[in-house]
């Protein structure tokens, strides 16, 4: 995501991506809905935390939202078959630093970058989309109650008292349900095997000691044992461990690491306008 000169989350070219400031302060000025839905935007500028971020995504319209569990996984499993490998870094780039540019890939259109370096990549048309900037997920949390109270109540979260239980919860906006999925709840480990099951999650089920990128999926999890903790994907550098089944589940709604950011996504119906503006239809139909 990069915003524009309003303030307003955006998809620009030529814009460097948002990014945290490093102040771990949400902004107060956010107003919410009973749902946890903003419903203003903030006069002064955030300090770009993670909840200030989502805000944002959700403050652009109706369906949009940070890139959401469930699209990140479609985007791995579907391209875990398309390059062929668990490696896909390697094949399509292993990514830059976070505070890139974006528009750089934008003559390639829909095509693949090829084992290209410190650049953003492109998969499928997405750009920076691996090892390039940590984007928190919506829809997912992580040692949570469930997702819609936790929401509801601005993503708490607390750095009090060991929590060891690890489920993932994953919600689905349009059907009204939640599930859970068990996380392995060991740090920063390589990841060696990962759910799959009937919903095909990639969320690590098992993993080695850290270092180890040519066994396995050849990324990494990472997690923390308390309270409330977002879960992110891709990874902030051109890192070998950051492919796409990476995640972590390190930190709260109220960081703001510079290096952290989201990733502005829509889900919903597109109409064509020419159904909906009556004028339109009678001037097409006055054609025929």
């Amino acid at each position: 995501m990069t915003t524009d000169d309003l303030g307003l989350a955006r998809s620009i070219s030529g814009r460097t991506t948002r990014r945290g400031d490093n102040t771990q302060v949400t902004s107060t000025e956010w107003i919410y809905d009973e749902k946890g839905n903003p419903t203003n935007m903030p006069v002064k500028a955030p300090h770009y935390t993670y909840q200030d971020m989502l805000n944002l995504c959700r403050w652009r319209g109706e369906g949009y939202h940070s890139i959401s569990y469930e699209q990140s996984k479609d985007m791995a499993i579907l391209s875990l078959c398309w390059c062929g490998q668990k490696d896909d870094q390697s094949y399509y780039g292993y990514g830059c630093m976070s505070a890139y540019t974006t528009g750089q890939r934008d003559n390639m259109g829909n095509s693949d970058t090829n084992s290209v370096s410190n650049t953003p990549n492109l998969v499928w048309g997405l750009e920076g989309f691996i090892a390039c900037t940590y984007e928190v997920m919506d829809y997912i949390g992580m040692n949570i109650p469930n997702f819609k109270a936790w929401k509801a109540a601005k993503r708490t979260d607390g750095n009090i008292g060991a929590v060891t239980y690890g489920l993932m919860h994953i919600y689905d906006e349009y059907s009204d349900t939640e599930r859970t999925v068990q996380a392995i709840t060991t740090d920063g480990l390589c990841i060696s095997r990962i759910v799959l099951g009937r919903h095909c999650d990639v969320i690590a089920s098992s993993g080695y000691s850290n270092g180890r990128w040519d066994t396995g999926f050849c990324t990494a999890f990472w997690y923390k044992g308390f309270l409330g903790r977002c879960v992110g994907r891709s990874c902030h550098n051109a890192n070998a461990g950051g492919g796409l089944v990476y995640a972590s589940a390190g930190n709260g709604s109220s960081n703001s690491h510079t290096n952290d950011g989201v990733r502005l996504a829509f889900t919903g119906v597109l109409e064509n306008e020419s159904e909906i503006d009556p004028t339109q239809s009678e001037a097409a139909e006055n054609k025929m």
